[in-house]
């Protein structure tokens, strides 16, 4: 299991250098987020923060979400959710965005070789302006790493149905390291490769990014970000 999580990144970056970050003309940006994770193991939350920056530097994006996790079983967790965004579009102003989701989760309790995980996020969608509709966010993931290093490797593949348009209008490919800073503080730096479906065509977008989780209560290690 190790050497097939180690031979997928290494094919992963090969792709990236090749394809992606080939492309000069592609924009470039520049994502953070931040999550709080608390509770206990039965029943627990999370509220998060994430903040993307333009080219020229402008903020073209805000959010915040709280979800309320249940954890029938270790490993496993699925719960309600909110979310707030506001993202700013070509003319320059901002429009709201506001989300209800269900999202499940799953991830091996292993603690050593590759370790995998994959969420699925139900999300309906009121958007200002546009008519309100549902979307699918299905991501597969993989940690790397030996079981007592605070250095893991993150890869994961997200994919984004949309109903309204019966078609996956988002494709987002990401990988980097991942540090545990303290028992409840983990650090994930990465390169994103944003694939958008507009007018039958496939954009695409770099993005150097960090992920930031806070545990209360809850050891960081094995919560995917």
């Amino acid at each position: 299991m190790r050497g097939a999580g180690r031979g997928l990144a290494a094919a992963i970056l090969v792709w990236l250098a090749g394809a992606g970050l080939g492309r000069a003309a592609d924009p470039i940006e520049l994502w953070t987020d931040g999550t709080l994770a608390f509770g206990g193991r039965e029943i627990g939350g999370e509220t998060a923060a994430e903040v993307r920056l333009g080219e020229g530097g402008d903020i073209g994006l805000w959010n915040v979400q709280s979800s309320l996790l249940f954890h029938p079983h270790p490993g496993f967790a699925w719960g309600p959710g909110l979310k707030f965004e506001r993202q700013r579009p070509a003319d320059g102003s901002f429009l709201d965005e506001r989300r209800f989701l269900l999202s499940g989760r799953w991830r091996s309790t292993r603690d050593t070789g590759a370790r995998p995980d994959v969420r699925v996020q139900l999300e309906y969608r009121g958007r200002e302006g546009r008519p309100r509709s549902w979307r699918l966010r299905l991501r597969p993931a993989v940690t790397m790493g030996p079981g007592q290093s605070a250095w893991t490797l993150n890869v994961s593949d997200e994919a984004f149905y949309d109903f309204e348009t019966g078609t996956v209008a988002q494709n987002r490919l990401r990988i980097g390291p991942e540090r545990r800073l303290t028992s409840t503080v983990g650090l994930l730096v990465y390169y994103m490769w944003v694939a958008d479906h507009v007018d039958s065509c496939w954009e695409t977008t770099h993005v150097v990014g960090t992920s930031w989780r806070f545990g209360v209560r809850t050891p960081t290690r094995g919560m995917a970000h």
